[in-house]
């Protein structure tokens, strides 16, 4: 049976994420026989940093499934209404060139998260701003089948509370929901990248 290559990509979200997979949960919690969770994060990275710096990771691992957790400090900026007006669909641009490019099944794009602390505008201009793009890619995901949106379960509601200090990252607790919502996440894109063969697999533990 081959074993399906996992890549998630981002900012120091998932830099974060990686350091904290150890003990049950490295590589996520899967089978290593059956799925590779690799996660390559750069602190402050943007969108642009997956089509330089990043590219080289995806021809690396040639993953199957990609999940994208990007956006959040393009947005942070005094440009931000028009990163707000574009930022979604530079993430469906960048979904589409991951599968017409380089064969990716799937394409995830993960939910922006808040902040209580900005350092470019507002926080409740951020916050608006985040809202707005989360709606816009649940949209274009709607209408397309280039990509996936993947709404963080649990991190929604008690958003801020699940912050560390610095108003940004997540705290321990955050990060464990974190860890959790990611691993469905991987879940569910393999089920849609198996989804034309008669019997999925069992990935589970």
């Amino acid at each position: 049976m081959d074993q399906t290559k996992v890549l998630v990509l981002g900012h120091s979200f998932v830099r974060r994420l990686e350091a904290d997979l150890t003990g049950s949960w490295t590589n996520l919690g899967f089978d290593s026989d059956l799925v590779r969770v690799h996660c390559v994060g750069r602190g402050g990275g943007r969108v642009h940093d997956i089509l330089s710096t990043m590219s080289q990771s995806i021809v690396e691992i040639k993953p199957k499934v990609v999940l994208l957790q990007i956006g959040g400090n393009d947005l942070d900026s005094v440009n931000f209404t028009e990163v707000q007006g574009r930022l979604a669909r530079d993430l469906r641009s960048i979904a589409q060139w991951l599968r017409e490019g380089y064969s990716v099944r799937q394409v995830e794009v993960m939910q922006l998260f808040y902040r209580a602390k900005t350092r470019s505008i507002a926080v409740e201009t951020y916050n608006r701003s985040v809202d707005a793009v989360n709606s816009e890619i649940k949209r274009l995901y709607e209408e397309s089948e280039d990509f996936f949106y993947w709404r963080h379960k649990g991190l929604k509601t008690a958003a801020f509370d699940c912050l560390n200090k610095d108003g940004v990252h997540l705290s321990r607790a955050g990060l464990r929901k974190y860890k959790y919502s990611v691993r469905g996440a991987v879940l569910q894109g393999i089920r849609l990248a198996d989804r034309d063969k008669s019997e999925p697999r069992d990935i589970c533990l």
